[in-house]
């Protein structure tokens, strides 16, 4: 892209990636440019799930490039990737590129692990992966504390949050997503992890229009809602998560726990709690679900938010 020259000196980033690689899972954000936190490279992120490394650039960058710091990993850490993917995203670009293969021959479904269970990306997509590392500690908050739980998941996107609530021996989860195909994608997660369907549900449904619904389906004991900060008309932070918080009284059990999350760079912690506590003031605040330790942003504000309101009504 005009105007943007990638640095070619990796060793900062080398540097983060053996750090993290020393203290975290297999699944992991490796390295946060865009926390913004290291100059020269906030354009950058890169995940690693299992043995499929996903590079993903906010800029354009050449192929020369791409090779480089290819061959700069291999050599850093070798055989420590079968397959290394980089992805270029901009918003300048009237639309994403396809994936560039740096090495190996990936497929469109690639099974990898975290917390002891299974869940399929496509590596080749020019969007979205299918699944989130940010949220790795609210899968384990669910594996730890769903035991026994009837759950609701909104914009259930994949269902990876589900998946943990199942392993966590919760009674049943109901996932909601607009998008039947994220939704199919979910099933076979929770297939591959041979988990009873039973327990499962699934429901393509735009929730902004039928709150009713929702409703004649609970109480629940645990919701979570984690929607997109902007899906044009279906859904937009500023116009519609008040509206949907405002439901909670009606969908949560006698002190039922609402996680309220949201990934927004504009906007900071006291803004999400301000749209939750406005909206319903019953809504007590009981904790807040920290991010990864490798997701290190300069705004401590900026990305992930995800707090524990319980039901007090």
């Amino acid at each position: 892209m005009s105007g943007f020259i990638a640095p070619i000196d990796f060793d900062e980033v080398i540097a983060q990636i053996r750090l993290n690689l020393e203290n975290i899972e297999s699944c992991a954000r490796l390295f946060h440019g865009r926390g913004k936190s290291i100059p020269k490279w906030h354009f950058l992120n890169i995940d690693s799930f299992d043995h499929c490394l996903i590079i993903t650039s906010y800029q354009s960058v050449s192929y020369e490039w791409s090779k480089g710091f290819c061959d700069t990993l291999e050599r850093s850490f070798p055989k420590q990737w079968e397959i290394v993917i980089l992805q270029i995203r901009s918003h300048k670009l009237k639309q994403n590129n396809s994936p560039m293969i740096l090495k190996g021959e990936p497929s469109t479904e690639y099974i990898f692990s975290e917390h002891n269970l299974k869940y399929i990306i496509n590596p080749l997509s020019p969007q979205n992966i299918g699944f989130f590392p940010d949220m790795a500690n609210t899968r384990k908050w669910l594996i730890e504390n769903a035991a026994g739980m009837r759950v609701l998941n909104l914009f259930a996107y994949t269902c990876s949050l589900s998946v943990a609530a199942i392993a966590g021996h919760a009674k049943e989860v109901l996932n909601i997503d607009l998008s039947s195909r994220s939704l199919s994608r979910g099933r076979e997660n929770h297939r591959i992890n041979e988990h009873d369907l039973s327990q499962v549900s699934f429901l393509s449904h735009d929730i902004r229009k039928s709150f009713n619904k929702i409703k004649k389906k609970g109480p629940w004991d645990i919701i979570i809602f984690d929607p997109p900060t902007d899906q044009g008309l279906s859904f937009k932070v500023e116009r519609d998560y008040a509206k949907v918080i405002r439901q909670m009284p009606e969908w949560l059990d006698h002190n039922g726990k609402l996680l309220a999350c949201l990934n927004a760079t504009h906007l900071s912690n006291s803004d999400l709690k301000k749209m939750v506590e406005d909206a319903v003031p019953d809504l007590k605040l009981e904790n807040e679900i920290d991010r990864p330790g490798s997701f290190i942003d300069k705004n401590t504000e900026g990305g992930l938010k995800v707090f524990i309101y319980k039901n007090c009504i």
